[in-house]
């Protein structure tokens, strides 16, 4: 029974983080720090089969794409004097 709580209570804590995290992208969808957050946390919060853990390596590799353009809009966006 401890085991079976401890892995409802894992996921009560992912489901409030993923909210949190989805609030703040609402919010700004440029926020680079959660876009930076998103994929390793996805990935290290996914378990189960081989499938399922490379739909997780995936996800990862979204989110990781989605933040370096992102950071790429706001580098070409800032102009810097000599």
């Amino acid at each position: 029974m401890g085991a079976r709580r401890g892995r409802a209570r894992q996921q009560e804590n992912y489901d409030m983080a993923k909210q949190e995290f989805d609030e703040v992208l609402k919010k700004d969808p440029s926020n680079s720090l959660a876009l930076a957050s998103m994929a390793p946390w996805l990935y290290s919060a996914s378990s189960g089969t081989p499938e399922q853990r490379t739909a997780a390596l995936e996800d990862a590799r979204k989110w990781n794409q989605r933040r370096i353009e992102v950071d790429r809009r706001m580098r070409s966006r800032t102009t810097i004097w000599a």
